[in-house]
């Protein structure tokens, strides 16, 4: 079994990957790690952060705006990141969006999904799970989705 189903047809549908965080050290450091992989954010006008202090909006910046929200200074935000590679594999794009315990990815399926980058996606995933990540598709997929990406995932998925 692979999970080639998961990626495979574009029903229009963004399909979401949640990683849990028990810290909010290990939030930042893995979203700093996916722009130490190469990403870059594409977002239609850049993405803003709401700023609840001051009640005002705040381009994003970078990486080091994930404090901001896991302190809780800003709201969640969402960024959609491309050129992310994994050795010779550069992932399609990928929302994030940065809320104050998790990351939460979401991707378009289709034919941009081969199996060299899901399986990127999975080393990707593992990598997260490695910076203090538990990694959940049953929101979108249900358990069954769930058993199979742990089976790829294995322990701390």
């Amino acid at each position: 079994m692979d999970l080639s189903r998961y990626f495979e047809n574009d029903d229009g549908s963004l399909p979401e990957i949640e990683i849990e965080f028990s810290s909010a050290e290990s939030l930042q450091r893995a979203f700093t790690y996916l722009f130490d992989l190469g990403a870059e954010n594409i977002a239609a006008n850049g993405s803003y952060l709401w700023l609840r202090k001051e009640l005002s909006e705040l381009p994003f910046s970078g990486p080091k705006d994930a404090a901001l929200v896991s302190d809780g200074r800003a709201d969640s935000f969402h960024v959609v990141l491309a050129s992310i590679r994994i050795g010779n594999h550069q992932l399609p794009a990928l929302g994030v969006l940065v809320d104050p315990t998790s990351l939460v990815i979401d991707y378009r399926m289709g034919p941009d999904w081969s199996r060299s980058e899901i399986g990127a996606l999975i080393v990707l995933l593992k990598s997260l799970i490695a910076l203090g990540g538990t990694v959940s598709v049953a929101r979108w997929w249900g358990s069954d989705g769930q058993d199979d990406f742990s089976r790829y995932l294995g322990r701390g998925a």
